[in-house]
């Protein structure tokens, strides 16, 4: 399941639809924080591709935010269960 249009507006207005590292509007792209490896597509459907782990990243080659960030913070494991969760309440 790809981001929803709706989805890649929200994080991209959120931002300014600017590189949230660096504030480049140029070569913007979306980038996971929690990587969308398959294992984490089957424990986090839903957190996944949603806005709270998606962030505008340029991908310029003089900052190539999207490349540095892998080494910054990460999202936890627990936040995308407690996501899940509180989706889940909303369906009962």
């Amino acid at each position: 399941m790809p981001v929803s249009k709706e989805t890649y507006e929200t994080v991209m207005s959120k931002y300014g639809y600017c590189c949230a590292m660096c504030g480049s509007n140029q070569n913007i792209e979306l980038h996971h924080k929690m990587s969308k490896s398959k294992n984490n597509i089957k424990k986090y459907p839903n957190f996944i591709h949603s806005e709270y782990n998606l962030i505008p990243l340029c991908g310029s080659l003089s900052n190539n935010c999207h490349l540095r960030y892998k080494h910054i913070l990460k999202i936890r494991d627990l936040e995308a269960q407690e996501f899940e969760e509180e989706l889940s309440k909303g369906k009962e």
